[in-house]
Parts: structure tokens; C-alpha cells; sequence
């Protein structure tokens, strides 16, 4: 029942049992509402200028500077403190998503299961079932499946019973995992490796070079009793994770965080009890995580993005020199600031500063800047360079889905690097999708990022985010559309106004887990 009492001073109305669920949530009405006048707003969208290609902002270093920056990386990584932040709430469902349909919608008897693929289309699931074997779980799933009477079973029906196992079986349970806790790879004994249990080896082998090296990651809260699970028996098998100068921790999205979301008629959408839906708003939200971190190097990917043995180590190599460039960077930038504050430069040093923007930073200073005074270009120097800074490697787009490089210019004007998912970019508008049809690389998701100001003090991250609420997009909920709000994404618009440098990184290097069939792939056998 709605109760007039709450609605004197305000715009949207609330029952009581609504001012209850916001408290305890521990958000105020008024977060509500600002969010329900931002889904009502006309959608903006963010205006891509070009791609960033190889010509035009995307760096190959060539042997020479990779020998450079390996030797940098070299001399100042025993200094440093280091955290590799690794975003692991992904549920493993849309991984398992053929397998699940095909449970559900398969009816041995009616049909067979060519005429079923035929039908649906899903033919990487007669993939998945011809090559079964050579998933690191099949061991497991054959001891499981001794037990039941599949003898008494056609064989379309055992295909049901593997997935039906695989999915909902206590020994397997997929469908409840995240998508770090599922079987990823065979270990060099044969023992089943995990997502979760390969980063770790990796960050392990990596990490030696620094003064003090953590991993992270974020987690659903329901999901850490079994992260906890899995790393007590990784503690047991990587020795070196018990060094004193390394650590694993984890976080979790804040639920005051979570956003509301509108009907088509542009009311509350609440769930069958009659309470407000409030959604997860996207890893946008992760900065918040990443705002309580304060170590001089911080490397971001993502948990799926995890070869075998000996691609790892090429991995490895890449991110020494991804980490050198970033050193090198900021050696400049953090030698000239504290000059640039005072207006302490000569016309030289003035205009190698200028030049480094433009050539290194690839930034595009206002058409009156030369007219300004010495002081107030400096000032603006000094404004533009004490930002936090991201080396970000892409990858050439063969189609893999995702965001990528682009020059994009804002409501005032600048233009700048940003990487930009195709959700953020109006699609009919073809001149916008003649820039997207001409994109050249995409982003796999591998960032260096710089959060320490040059004398030492940790950026606040909130200041340097998208101005504004976030992106709407259309979702569904129970069959039923609705608009939802999404945070900035966390290496889209929460990283904004960072400095920006691309680089280009072999595709080989890069190996995600989107499907289960995936797992095939050389790099992950």
C-alpha cells in the first residue's frame, strides 16, 4: 500500500517497505531517485571519432625498445610493490549455456540428437560430445558415470545424462560455480587445474621480482566459501605462496552499489514479493575495489584469459615489458611536474614537455594553448600529466566480441584514447558504425595501470571516472524488457580521464574461455 506521508518532498513515491529495503542496503531514497531520473533521460552515447590503429596510437615495439623496457622492468622491479587484480564473480552458466539448453530442451524420443543440432544450430555441441575425452574433467566424469545404469540408456539419452551430471551432480555442480572454480586444465600429473589454480601458478612464478606482490580478487560474497576452499588446497601444492613477501586476498561488490531498473511504462521494477529489483551495475563498480589498493603497479586481466604452462610464460614476458613501459613513463612525467607547478622550465624543457603530450601521450592540446602565458600553460601541463596512467595491450580483431581503441570526443570537445564498448556507441548511426567497421584491434583486457601521484600519494580513482551515471541498456527480467543502469565500465568510462597509452600484443597471447568447446583450443591442452 502506498503511503502519501513519504511523498511530500519528493518526486518518486515509496511505501514503507521500500524506505526499510534502502536502509538496509544502506543507500538513501535519494541515490534512487537520482538513478530513476537518469533511466528517464534521453540514452547519450559516446561519440567515437576514429579508431585508434597502428598509425594513429597503437605502439609495436620493435627489438630494440623491447630490449629497453625489459631492462627497465629489470632495474626497478625489486623496488617496487606489485597487485595483479583480477575481476572472478562471473558465473560459469554462459560458458555451460549449450549444454544447459540442450537439457532442457532436448526430447529423446521425439527427435534424435543430429536431427536436435540440425534443428537448434548448436553444432559445437556435437563438438563437445565427439571430442569429450580430451576435457580435463572426463576422468572424473567416466568414475562418476560407472555408478549409474547407462547401459539401459539409447545413446542420445546418455548425452542427457552427461549433462544433466556435469551440470547438477554434486561431484561436478558447474552450473552453481563462478567460472574461475571450473576445470580449465590437466596439470603436469594429470591433476585437474582450475582458472583460479592457473593464475595463481602464474602469479606465483611471476611475482618473484618485486619487493612485495599481491593477488586480488573480486568475488561474489555467496561464492567465497569455495574460493576459500580452493585456495587452502592451492597453499598445499604451491609451496611459494607461503613466502612472506606474497599474498592473495579478495573483495566484493557492494551491494550499495546495485541499481533500480524501469518497466517500459517507466515504473520500479520489483521482483515477485513485491520488492525493488536492484541489479549488480556492471565491473564498473569495481572501482571502488580497486580505489582501496595502493601498490606502485597494479596489472588487471581477467580470470578466463589463462593458457597452459608455456604460454603463461610468454604472458609473463609481455607484462615485464608492459610494466617497464610504464615505469618509463612515469619517470618522465613524475622528473617534470614538480618543475611544471612551480613554472620552473626553460623554453626547452617547456617544449619537450609540450612534445611528449602530443608524440608519447598522444594528447591534443586547445587551439589557444600557444597564446596562453608561461605560467598558465604550465598549469594546464601540470593538470593534464598528474593522472593516473594505463598501458593497455590490444590485440588485432579477428571478431571476437568486446571493446576496443578509440578516438572519442566529448560533450566539450577534447578528444581523446579511450577504449569503448560497442553498448556505448549509437549503431544507427551509420557513420558511427563506418567506425566501428574500420576498427582494427580490440581489447583482451590486459592493463598496467600507474595510481601513485610523483610524490608517492595514492590517486583518488573517483575523480578521474566519467562524469555521470552510467550507461542504460535494454536487459530482460522474467520475460518482461526493462531499462537498467551500468556504472562506468571499469576500463571505460571509470578510467576516462587516465592517461592512455595502447600497445599492441600477439594474438597468440591471448586465450579466453567464453564457451566450454573453447577449452579445446591448443593453447589449453
Amino acid at each position: 500500500m502506498k503511503t502519501a506521508a513519504f511523498t511530500n518532498k519528493r518526486k518518486y513515491t515509496f511505501d514503507k517497505r521500500d524506505y526499510i529495503q534502502f536502509r538496509l542496503r544502506k543507500i538513501t531514497p535519494e541515490i534512487v531517485e537520482n538513478q530513476l531520473v537518469t533511466l528517464k533521460r534521453p540514452r547519450e552515447y559516446t561519440k567515437v571519432v576514429k579508431p585508434v590503429t597502428l598509425k594513429d596510437g597503437i605502439i609495436k615495439w620493435n627489438a630494440k625498445e623491447r630490449k629497453r623496457l625489459l631492462s627497465v622492468f629489470k632495474e626497478h622491479a625489486d623496488t617496487l610493490t606489485y597487485c595483479h587484480f583480477i575481476p572472478a564473480s562471473g558465473a560459469g552458466s554462459r560458458m555451460l549455456q549449450d549444454l544447459t539448453t540442450f537439457l532442457n530442451d532436448f526430447k529423446p524420443g521425439e527427435e534424435s540428437f543430429s536431427s536436435y543440432i540440425n534443428r537448434t544450430k548448436q553444432f559445437e555441441l556435437s563438438v563437445f560430445f565427439r571430442k569429450i575425452k580430451k576435457f580435463p574433467f572426463y576422468k572424473k566424469l567416466k568414475a562418476t558415470l560407472k555408478h549409474l545404469e547407462l547401459h539401459t540408456l539409447d545413446k542420445d539419452e546418455r548425452k542427457l545424462m552427461i549433462a544433466k551430471t556435469l551440470l547438477y551432480d554434486p561431484n561436478f555442480k558447474f552450473l552453481a560455480l563462478p567460472k574461475g572454480l571450473l576445470p580449465f586444465h590437466k596439470g603436469r600429473r594429470g591433476e585437474v587445474l582450475t582458472a583460479f589454480d592457473e593464475q595463481l601458478r602464474q602469479f606465483v612464478d611471476f611475482s618473484d621480482s618485486f619487493q612485495q606482490a599481491e593477488m586480488h580478487f573480486t568475488t561474489l560474497k555467496s561464492a567465497q566459501t569455495h574460493f576459500n576452499t580452493a585456495l587452502s588446497t592451492a597453499h598445499s601444492n604451491l609451496k611459494k605462496l607461503t613466502q612472506n613477501n606474497l599474498s592473495i586476498s579478495f573483495s566484493h561488490q557492494s551491494e550499495q552499489t546495485d541499481t533500480v531498473s524501469l518497466t517500459k511504462e517507466h515504473t520500479l521494477v520489483r521482483d515477485g514479493q513485491g520488492k525493488v529489483l536492484f541489479r549488480p551495475a556492471g565491473h564498473g563498480v569495481l572501482l571502488s575495489n580497486l580505489n582501496t589498493l595502493s601498490q606502485d603497479i597494479i596489472f588487471i586481466s581477467n580470470i578466463d584469459n589463462i593458457a597452459k604452462h608455456k604460454i603463461q610464460k610468454q604472458v609473463a614476458d609481455f607484462r615485464k615489458l608492459m610494466i617497464g613501459n610504464l615505469i618509463a613513463t612515469q619517470h618522465y612525467i613524475f622528473e617534470i611536474l614538480p618543475k611544471l607547478k612551480e613554472a620552473a622550465l626553460s623554453t626547452a624543457q617547456l617544449d619537450e614537455a609540450i612534445n611528449f603530450l602530443k608524440t608519447t601521450l598522444h594528447l591534443k592540446l586547445a587551439i589557444n594553448f600557444e597564446k596562453r602565458s608561461k605560467a598558465e600553460r604550465c598549469k594546464i601541463l601540470f593538470g593534464i600529466l598528474n593522472r593516473p596512467l594505463r598501458i593497455c595491450a590490444v590485440v588485432k580483431n579477428t571478431g571476437q566480441p568486446g571493446g576496443g581503441p578509440f578516438w572519442v570526443e566529448d560533450g566539450k570537445g577534447n578528444i581523446s584514447m579511450q577504449i569503448v564498448e560497442k553498448a556505448e556507441i549509437d549503431l544507427t548511426d551509420s557513420k558511427q558504425q563506418l567506425q566501428i567497421d574500420a576498427a582494427t584491434h580490440f581489447n583482451p583486457v590486459e592493463i598496467c595501470c600507474g595510481i601513485k601521484d610523483y610524490e608517492g600519494n595514492t590517486f583518488n580513482l573517483n575523480e578521474f571516472c566519467k562524469d555521470g551515471e552510467g550507461m542504460i541498456s535494454q536487459k530482460t527480467y522474467n520475460g518482461m524488457p526493462i531499462t537498467i543502469l551500468e556504472r562506468p565500465g571499469l576500463w571505460n568510462g571509470s578510467m576516462q580521464h587516465w592517461n592512455t597509452l595502447f600497445v599492441e600484443m600477439k594474438p597468440s597471447l591471448f586465450n579466453p574461455v567464453k564457451t566450454i568447446n573453447d577449452l579445446l583450443k591448443k593453447a589449453h591442452q
